[in-house]
């Protein structure tokens, strides 16, 4: 559906990982509701009346989430820099959804936990 044209990252992402949700952040220690990207999924697709997915399973562009040696995912910093990007071509007609991830509790975002603003142009 997309085939990736350049990638200027170190080229680590993720496909291990859902979308964060309200019961991540709320066993992340989160009392009252916190921006997550599957509520920005759902939000996104109702507002142009499409049925979100129940579970989303996103692609995790430049999240660095490394498999343990006990087996368990570990979310690292993201190895990117400020510039880096991606170029995609749509080889079909897609819907593609895209949420900066307003992670703020684990390395998701760095190490400072600091939601990153991202562009996205659709050429």
């Amino acid at each position: 559906m997309l085939k990736l044209l350049e990638d200027t990252s170190p080229g680590v992402h993720d496909m291990l990982l859902s979308a964060c949700d309200v019961d991540r952040y709320r066993l992340l220690g989160c009392e009252e509701y916190h921006d997550n990207c599957a509520d920005n999924l759902r939000m996104a697709l109702t507002e142009i009346n499409l049925e979100p997915p129940e579970l989303p399973s996103p692609w995790n562009v430049f999240e660095n989430v490394v498999v343990g040696e006990d087996g368990r995912l570990e979310i690292q910093p993201p190895p990117v820099k400020v510039g880096d990007f991606l170029v995609l071509l749509a080889e079909m007609d897609v819907m593609v959804v895209f949420s900066a991830c307003p992670m703020d509790i684990v390395l998701t975002n760095g190490p400072d936990r600091t939601p990153r603003d991202v562009h996205c142009l659709i050429l």
